[in-house]
């Protein structure tokens, strides 16, 4: 007769309707692999007790498990997998997952508040352009630490109308592969199950394992699809997990998150943007076991600069080999001339896995080279961190006025102007480091790639920008009030703005965006609109509108300043800064 593992209410083991007498602990055993899948023994020991006789502590509980449950369960496994006559029940009881199996140690509270977390409903996971699968097909998800293609699987299943099950198999069903995956052989018995969807599992890092390499083989393309599983957007977060949370505290947990939804329930769970779960460190360590040694030592030896690392830096510090396996193996990206992580969760996890005087050392060898290349305020914050200089060091060293904010000051004319009808010309976005909402534009930076917004306007245009803002600075001293730069170019003109006064240069001009409020009329013309600040996030609304000039209301004043060509290009027969004010075009008919 099976056993049953009830998930929520007090946590137990049931046989025939009746309790089981089992220890806390190895009933812990059974509903981490119910839950988790297959597991490692070193990471469920490590998860349960944490410290050195963790594997025979893990072992004693084993042996509990082969006695009660009755047969050689578990036996000669590594890693461990939850017999297929114990079954998890999610239908039955109320209250919370797994109650009673608090507190066993601090790294199991962390998994069990943050599996808590993840069963609190959601909307639908199902992305989209998964909504017309249906059998026979077969599914890879691409599933980064942090991502949810067991709950993507779960949500597929339902769209179908098919049974979820864990593991291969037969028939009609929705069947979720994860790590172990079954034999190159069992591809040919999948093909031909003309009833099932088969959801693999698939981690962006190394080669693709064998299984994988048959079904892309024997499927027809048709019935194959490699499909990567994206981060929540700014928009749907605040929408959904962060939902209520102040402006700036939602920032945090977002960008601490990556914007992946497992990461960042987990952290809401524990309360701390800062934190950095427990399952995420396994995950990443298992991962990395994969790895050359000269791979692992350029990963912890890279993650103590917070930002892209310059390649000449990169290649000084660990060498060509191993960043090639690195990109290779997908834990590094690389662009415009710089390495990066491929997310930011994972490089915490090798720099907080850092002895305290390796860290030092790490620090100092990359000021070294910093310094080399001329980056000087970067090589401070390393010898800040490896406590060579103090704080007021960096920060003296800082300089007093960067070109942006060189301030143009001409002279300004009040023009009375009134809101016409508001346009909506098309926005295109473009790049890694911008999303594109129904009602927000958002920025964030990780010191990744940029990106921005494009639009073209066909007569002069008042465009209202209002937005709020949270940046980091180096020292991940976090501010709210500070300037977050948005860079301004195109072809085209600014005639006149509120605001204070923009920086130019060959690029266009560049609004420090200071209190988070500009009126700017533009010209006909293409304009794009990026951000400039290296680590952050902003939410920007922005509103178009034809003008009209006259007393009409509701009105504001605005200054008129007749500005460069926001492309850099220079009237002929103007001397440098004698631009002069100019009339104002007259406001559109109709």
């Amino acid at each position: 007769m099976p056993f049953r593992l009830p998930l929520f209410g007090p946590a137990r083991l049931e046989q025939g309707g009746a309790p089981v007498r089992l220890r806390k602990k190895a009933l812990a055993v059974l509903y981490y692999l119910a839950l988790e899948g297959p597991t490692r023994r070193a990471l469920l020991a490590d998860l349960l007790w944490g410290h050195g006789a963790a594997l025979q502590n893990l072992r004693a509980e084993l042996h509990h498990l082969h006695q009660v449950l009755g047969v050689e369960a578990f036996k000669g496994q590594d890693p461990l997998a939850l017999p297929s006559f114990v079954v998890l029940d999610r239908t039955a009881g109320e209250g919370l997952a797994m109650e009673g199996l608090e507190g066993l140690s601090p790294s199991w509270e962390e998994w069990l508040q943050g599996v808590r977390a993840r069963l609190e409903p959601t909307e639908d996971a199902l992305p989209v352009a998964l909504k017309g699968v249906a059998p026979p097909f077969f599914l890879v998800l691409v599933a980064p630490p942090g991502a949810e293609p067991q709950g993507v699987a779960r949500a597929l299943a339902h769209e179908v109308g098919l049974p979820f099950r864990v593991g291969f198999g037969q028939g009609p069903g929705v069947f979720y592969l994860a790590p172990p995956l079954p034999k190159p052989e069992l591809v040919g018995q999948a093909l031909a199950n003309r009833q099932g969807v088969y959801v693999l599992e698939r981690s962006p890092f190394g080669e693709d394992p064998p299984f994988l390499l048959a079904a892309r083989a024997q499927y027809p393309p048709e019935r194959f699809r490699v499909f990567p599983l994206l981060p929540l957007s700014w928009e749907e977060a605040r929408e959904g997990a962060l939902r209520g949370l102040p402006f700036e505290e939602a920032a945090r947990y977002y960008l601490r998150s990556g914007g992946w939804p497992g990461f960042l329930r987990e952290l809401l769970a524990l309360k701390s943007p800062e934190a950095l779960p427990r399952r995420l460190q396994a995950q990443v360590r298992l991962e990395a076991q994969s790895l050359s040694p000269k791979a692992r030592l350029a990963l912890e030896r890279l993650s103590v600069h917070p930002s892209p690392v310059p390649e000449e830096v990169a290649l000084a510090l660990v060498g060509e080999e191993a960043l090639e396996e690195l990109e290779r193996q997908g834990w590094l990206l690389c662009a415009g001339g710089r390495y990066r992580f491929r997310e930011e969760p994972l490089r915490r996890v090798f720099y907080l896995d850092l002895e305290e005087g390796r860290r030092r050392r790490y620090h100092l060898d990359m000021a070294v080279q910093l310094a080399h290349a001329g980056l000087r305020l970067a090589e401070l914050y390393h010898r800040y961190l490896a406590g060579e200089i103090s704080l007021e060091e960096v920060e003296g060293s800082k300089p007093l006025a960067t070109p942006w904010r060189e301030r143009v000051r001409p002279g300004w004319t009040p023009v009375p102007v009134a809101l016409g009808p508001e346009r909506a010309p098309e926005l295109e976005a473009y790049g890694n480091g911008v999303q594109l909402g129904r009602k927000t534009l958002c920025f964030h930076r990780q010191g990744l790639e940029g990106g921005g917004v494009r639009f073209s306007l066909e007569e002069p245009t008042l465009l209202l920008l209002e937005g709020r803002f949270y940046l980091e600075n180096p020292l991940g001293v976090g501010t709210s009030g500070k300037a977050f730069p948005l860079l301004l170019a195109g072809v085209g003109r600014l005639l006149f703005l509120e605001g204070a006064g923009p920086g130019l240069g060959p690029w266009g001009a560049v609004l420090p965006l200071e209190w988070g409020f500009w009126r700017l009329l533009l010209e006909p013309g293409v304009y794009r609109l990026e951000s400039l600040a290296e680590k952050g996030l902003g939410e920007f609304r922005l509103t178009f509108h034809r003008f009209a000039e006259g007393k009409e209301v509701p009105a504001f004043k605005l200054p008129r300043w007749a500005g460069p060509s926001l492309a850099g290009e220079r009237e002929e027969g103007r001397e440098e800064g004698a631009e002069a004010a100019r009339p104002l075009p007259p406001p559109p008919r109709g």
